[in-house]
């Protein structure tokens, strides 16, 4: 595959979010490739934006029908929302976290 074939695609991250410095803090991918699908969660730091500093991601891919098909983040230090995202789309597929 060559890698001229892809291109970036600007996102609708809010502005709040979009800081010239992100921090990587932790991510994990589910171990359901076999189902034919898999949950990605990402968490950075955002240390330029004082009041929202947390910037949490969750994507869902479906490799055999829909591609990528749900993305969906917490900004800011929502526990909750994100404990509610993390069951709804990852919570379900039932396997191992790989970190």
């Amino acid at each position: 595959m060559n890698k001229d074939n892809f291109k970036v695609i600007r996102g609708g991250l809010l502005d709040s979010a979009n800081t010239s410095r992100k921090t990587f803090v932790s991510a994990y991918v589910t171990n359901t490739r076999l189902m034919g699908v898999l949950g990605m969660y990402i968490h950075f730091k955002l240390p330029d934006n004082k009041a929202l500093f947390d910037l949490h991601q969750f994507f869902y891919f479906d490799a055999e029908e829909y591609g990528f098909e749900t993305y969906d983040s917490v900004l800011g230090p929502d526990d909750g929302r994100v404990s509610e995202i993390e069951s709804s789309l990852i919570g379900g597929l039932g396997e191992k976290k790989l970190i």
